[in-house]
């Protein structure tokens, strides 16, 4: 798969939309009873483009640039001009490489 650098992401004009948090989720089962299954850490971020259009995301764990490049991304997706490249040169590898994986994660939760 080819990569996009870290600096190609940092060419495109963007506003944060605050620092970048990572706050702790509890995950609730969907019984409507009331019980913890489990804690994560989680970093959520917000980045604005200079149009306007706003990149949301949330990552698990601490990593905030991993978390500022996945809201940029999503911002970058919802573009007309660049919806195609990502979709091309991210979206589809990153799916291919998910479902050729040896463990998926609905048989990891039996």
């Amino acid at each position: 798969m080819q990569r996009f650098s870290s600096g190609s992401l940092h060419d495109f004009p963007l506003q944060h939309g605050g620092h970048p948090l990572t706050p702790m989720i509890v995950r609730m089962g969907a019984s409507g009873k009331r019980f913890v299954m489990g804690y994560a850490t989680v970093t959520r971020a917000v980045v604005r483009l200079e149009d306007g259009m706003l990149g949301y995301s949330y990552v698990l764990g601490r990593d905030k640039a991993h978390a500022e490049r996945c809201a940029l991304i999503d911002a970058l997706l919802q573009q007309p001009q660049t919806h195609a490249l990502l979709t091309e040169k991210v979206i589809t590898p990153l799916a291919a490489l998910r479902a050729k994986s040896p463990v998926r994660r609905s048989a990891s939760l039996r």
